[in-house]
């Protein structure tokens, strides 16, 4: 099973948008998958949605969590101040020229603790799901599956 979704107040979700409610929305939707009988979730965020996905991760053990271009910090977010407290397999992943992308994954890399997570750095500069298109694509999809696969195994 798959679940997209876009937190309130963005795309065709209603309400108003509040960044310090996106964790909660994150939270939403691994109920909803659990409802519908995911025995294990993997969560996959992207730029924001992929700081609120790390800070709850880190109160909420998933098969895995993927990061693309996430903030390390993001309006009230502090990834960077929880993701230690992540026991779920990580995966951080920016381009080199997408402004502070890749420091931000280095910094969110060192500060898990994790000497099991993944850091990949492509070239580029496509920024959050771009990554997934393209020329970049074509090397990130591949990397984000396989490390899908390997967190369900």
């Amino acid at each position: 099973m798959v679940l997209t979704f876009n937190f309130r107040g963005y795309g065709d979700s209603q309400g108003k948008k509040d960044v310090a409610l996106t964790p909660r929305d994150v939270k939403g939707a691994l109920r909803f998958m659990a409802s519908k009988g995911a025995a294990k979730i993997a969560v996959v965020g992207a730029s924001m949605g992929g700081t609120a996905a790390l800070v709850t991760v880190s109160e909420n053990s998933v098969a895995g969590v993927v990061s693309l271009s996430s903030p390390a910090k993001f309006k009230g977010l502090d990834a960077a101040g929880v993701v230690s407290k992540i026991t779920s397999p990580m995966l951080f992943v920016a381009a080199t020229d997408d402004g502070e992308s890749a420091d931000y994954a280095e910094l969110l890399y060192k500060s898990s603790g994790d000497p099991g997570a993944g850091l990949e750095l492509v070239p580029g500069k496509a920024h959050g799901t771009s990554l997934l298109e393209g020329d970049t694509g074509d090397r990130v999809r591949p990397m984000v599956e396989k490390f899908l696969k390997e967190s369900f195994e």
